[in-house]
């Protein structure tokens, strides 16, 4: 009942309380699963969910190599809530457009979060959110940045073990081709960095699927190589089923979905200088809005194709 929800979410707050500053304006409370109907259910003030989705293979959190389907699963349950219209509040973004993209991501959070509290909280008890930037560049990730992206040795070994079970392989292959481009991933290798006359280059990994490529010239930068500090050779790749590091395509760096997709809209209008909608959001029109039908289906297309 209401009335029991009710006592269980002030039951909880009871129990974060002594972790939190009671005189902040916000309150954050981080989750590793994905229980976000349970805390829409039993809130008793108003509640944002920030859910942050990662490539399966590349983190593995699960410590599984059937992560596929477990992410499969879960992903396909709560993706179905935000389309639902169970969760009043909420933005899902990916970890590799956090890694990538930071300034322009958060900045669209703030958005989100600002745009809300005038809905379902309430402004004078709140004070304003102020983005510090700088921390990543927003079309520009350096290689140290990109580190974040490389999965860990027990990440590795656990892709190879799924690549070598036959059904295991399958539903990766179709997450790969059907599912994925929908979060925007991509395979991402070599990655050059010069400073002054020193060349570093960072392998991050050796597999993937294409050839396109954005590379800094001597002509873009000049035949001096005194002037070449900080150039870098990036390679964002068809996405592979092989192991290797995975990020997002540069239109990608956005909220992925959100509650708020018409102010997002217009937010994003407005960052363009009022001209009409960047190229990119009329190819992903759903960026920034509910999850769409096209997707959903796909995903419980694969959950009755894998059945496990």
């Amino acid at each position: 009942s209401v009335q029991t929800k009710k006592i269980i979410g002030n039951y909880l707050l009871q129990q974060w309380m002594p972790y939190w500053n009671s005189s902040s304006p916000y309150l954050v409370q981080k989750t590793p699963t994905l229980d976000v109907n349970f805390l829409e259910s039993v809130k008793v003030m108003p509640t944002f969910h920030l859910i942050v989705v990662r490539h399966p293979m590349t983190s593995n959190s699960f410590g599984v190599t059937r992560a596929a389907w477990v992410w499969l699963d879960a992903w396909t349950h709560t993706l179905e809530m935000l389309a639902d219209g169970k969760i009043e509040w909420f933005a899902v973004v990916t970890y590799e457009s956090l890694v990538q993209y930071q300034d322009r991501v958060v900045e669209e959070l703030m958005e989100v979060i600002e745009n809300g509290r005038a809905k379902y909280g309430h402004l004078g008890q709140t004070r304003q959110l102020h983005l510090h930037s700088g921390v990543t560049q927003n079309d520009d990730p350096d290689s140290s940045t990109l580190s974040y992206l490389v999965p860990k040795e027990r990440s590795i070994e656990l892709w190879l073990k799924c690549l070598d079970n036959e059904r295991c392989r399958s539903l990766l292959d179709d997450l790969t081709s059907s599912v994925f481009p929908y979060f925007g991933y991509t395979s991402v290798d070599d990655v050059l960095i010069e400073k002054d006359d020193e060349e570093v280059e960072v392998d991050l990994g050796e597999e993937g699927g294409g050839d396109d490529f954005e590379e800094s010239s001597d002509e873009d930068h000049g035949d001096d190589k005194r002037n070449a500090k900080n150039r870098r050779r990036k390679l964002f790749l068809d996405l592979s089923s092989s192991p290797g590091p995975v990020g997002v395509a540069k239109e990608f760096g956005h909220v992925l979905f959100s509650s708020e997709g018409a102010m997002l809209e217009k937010f994003r209008a407005n960052k363009s200088g009022g001209n009409d909608i960047d190229e990119e959001f009329v190819a992903h029109n759903y960026l920034g809005d509910l999850p769409p039908t096209e997707l959903l289906q796909r995903m419980r297309g694969l959950m009755k194709k894998h059945a496990y």
